[in-house]
């Protein structure tokens, strides 16, 4: 029986070695679960872990669905900007830090919410037409 190579290997080709290294816990996961994986999946073609039945597909494979989910999780963030992605892994290690940055975003959005755009988008949404933010500077 042949063996597929590690999960890290198998990242998209181009992948320096400070995504792969980003990615690793995730890929981890994958080979815990033993499941097969082309490497030709995308985050678009990997099908949503189903709620019906329990959580369990028609097939009944949830281990495969999740290996699929994971697949394209490690995907997504191997595709971003490595940088990026250590910053935003570094911010997110400091729970203060997280928590004031989420009590801000809260505040900003409570904000929105008020707006005048938000209303112009809502009321696009609503009457199915694009919004026009011309008229906000």
């Amino acid at each position: 029986m042949r063996h597929a190579p590690p999960p890290a290997r198998r990242l998209r080709a181009g992948a320096g070695p400070g995504v792969v290294a980003l990615a690793a816990p995730v890929l981890a996961v994958l080979g815990l679960l033993g499941a097969g994986c082309s490497s030709g999946t995308s985050p678009a073609s990997v099908p949503r872990l189903s709620s019906a039945s329990g959580g369990h597909s028609a097939g009944g494979n949830r281990a495969a669905e999740l290996h699929a989910a994971a697949r394209a999780t490690a995907l997504a963030i191997a595709s971003r900007a490595p940088a990026s992605v250590v910053s935003t892994k570094a911010l997110m290690r400091d729970e203060s830090v997280l928590l004031a940055r989420m009590g801000q975003e809260s505040t900003n959005f409570l904000r929105q919410l008020k707006s005048a755009e938000f209303k112009e988008a809502f009321t696009a949404f609503s009457e199915r037409r694009a919004p026009d933010f011309s008229k906000f500077g």
